[in-house]
């Protein structure tokens, strides 16, 4: 039986442990923390959870597969359901939008609130879905040398295909060939940051991603995006697969250019294969040492980071929904303050109650708060100054918005910034989705599930190919696993 190590814990990695052993190999993970998840992990304290990083739930039959797959029936796993409301915008001005999943009520709510015409809606959404057809089977679900020829062969000539992808078009350009109010352009153009990007410099070609929550359907787990990482726990141990807490892997040991184990300490584990889930600037800094990394790859603009708070509450705020957005007045200075490394005084809020359908996650008369904002990765800013003029300008900005004064009705708090993540999750400075988007070609520079001069070691997880976010992640072992 081939013997396999997989390098971290994330989704990507439990999903290709899961791969791995329904395939026959014996496999072994290795987290260096004392729990299993990494960025999807979760937080329970006094009282509350709260999950720690991803909330929202696309794509759900790629996990539905995975299980299926290893001949597991999912809903013995896990359950999820469909949001009624996927989110709940709220303005400067005092506009509240609701997005409603089905499409037809989501043009006309944004009839209703912004005076757009209900058939522009909808003729976007038509759009991102010929996108998401266009670029489905060819980029997300193949290796990035496969897409290299495909693309040339079969989309290329074709050229209203070509053109219907908007690779050279920006974001915010396309969103105004479409709609007249900033509001509606303010609101399509927050889904580059579902990958880190700026729908300032980011091909229009990212619009596929409104069609994943608003054609294909958005989904919260019944029990937490935490279950996705418990699931794959449970059904990687009905496998034989054996995993190992708080234990760094320091060096992954090469024969020549073969990859042959890892190094923990002094001590060293030897295997016939090795994946890491650890992002692909570290694994090379830190694991390969002696390994020239590819250069063209690794110079690429880094995505965006987060800061988050995690408040436990006192009180139920019926106003809000299970996501909610408070939207900044000035989104473009928002941006540009990101490119330059700072944060706007006045960002825009993304919080996050998954007690509003998950109950246990709060006790009563009070509500579990995931309060977040897109902030630059770390490049040495003052964090503890950051986070101070952060947490008040937010506590404002929710008061003036909502009417709420949060600040006493505190009970718990929990900070995650940059350095904080890229200490717990070694995302390079503390990236969330390694490159940014922000080029047409962006997406091909990404580091794919191989390096061409290494035998038997594979990349998966969000810094590389496909990308970011729960579905690519899992996509990203599946083709890691097709390839050994």
């Amino acid at each position: 039986m081939s013997t396999l190590a997989v390098i971290g814990s994330g989704v990507a990695g439990l999903a290709s442990a899961v791969l791995a052993a329904n395939r026959g190999y014996d496999v072994s993970v290795f987290e260096a923390n004392s729990m299993l998840g990494g960025k999807a992990g979760e937080i329970r304290e006094a009282g509350f959870r709260f999950d720690r990083g991803p909330s929202l739930f696309t794509m759900p039959e790629v996990l539905d597969e995975l299980f299926t797959t290893c001949g597991k029936n999912p809903s013995d796993y896990y359950s999820y359901s469909r949001l009624p409301v996927i989110t709940k915008y709220f303005y400067p001005d005092g506009k509240v939008f609701h997005a409603y999943a089905k499409a037809e009520d989501f043009a006309q709510e944004f009839e209703r609130v912004f005076g757009e015409r209900s058939d522009h809606v909808l003729e976007y959404l038509y759009h991102a879905q010929k996108v998401f057809e266009l670029t489905d089977e060819v980029f997300l679900r193949h290796p990035l040398r496969k897409a290299w020829r495909y693309i040339p062969k079969h989309v290329l000539p074709k050229a209203a295909s070509l053109r219907r992808l908007k690779a050279f078009t920006t974001l915010n350009a396309l969103h105004k060939k479409f709609f007249t109010t900033p509001e509606a352009i303010q609101l399509f153009n927050r889904y580059a940051t579902y990958n880190g990007s700026d729908p300032y410099r980011a091909p229009g070609t990212m619009a596929v991603i409104s069609h994943l929550e608003h054609n294909h359907g958005a989904f919260i787990m019944d029990g937490g995006m935490h279950q996705v990482v418990q699931s794959l726990i449970q059904l990687g141990k009905e496998l034989g697969v054996d995993y190992h807490t708080n234990s760094p892997v320091e060096e992954i040991l090469l024969e020549g250019r073969r990859a042959c184990g890892i190094r923990l300490g002094d001590k060293k584990h030897l295997f016939d294969w090795v994946i890491t889930n650890m992002d692909v600037q570290p694994t090379y800094n830190k694991l390969l040492p002696s390994v020239k990394p590819p250069q063209k790859v690794l110079s690429q603009e880094k995505s965006t980071s987060a800061l988050i708070f995690y408040w436990g509450v006192h009180g139920e705020h019926s106003d809000l929904d299970v996501h909610n957005i408070l939207f900044s007045a000035d989104y473009q200075h928002e941006f540009d303050a990101l490119r330059n490394g700072k944060v706007s005084d006045d960002p825009t809020v993304y919080l996050y109650i998954s007690k509003k359908h998950i109950p246990n996650d709060a006790p009563d008369e009070a509500e579990n708060w995931f309060v977040m904002i897109n902030v630059p990765h770390d490049s040495g800013q003052d964090w503890d100054e950051i986070v101070a003029r952060a947490k008040d300008n937010v506590l404002t900005k929710i008061e003036s918005m909502l009417g709420i004064t949060l600040s006493s009705s505190i009970q718990y708090e929990r900070v995650w910034t940059p350095k904080g993540i890229e200490s717990d999750t070694s995302s390079y400075a503390g990236a969330l989705y390694g490159n940014a988007s922000n080029s047409p070609f962006s997406a091909f520079f990404r580091h794919s599930e191989r390096n061409p001069s290494l035998k038997n070691l594979r990349f998966v997880g969000g810094g590389g190919h496909p990308g970011g976010g729960v579905p690519l992640c899992l996509l990203s072992a599946k083709i890691a696993l097709d390839s050994l």
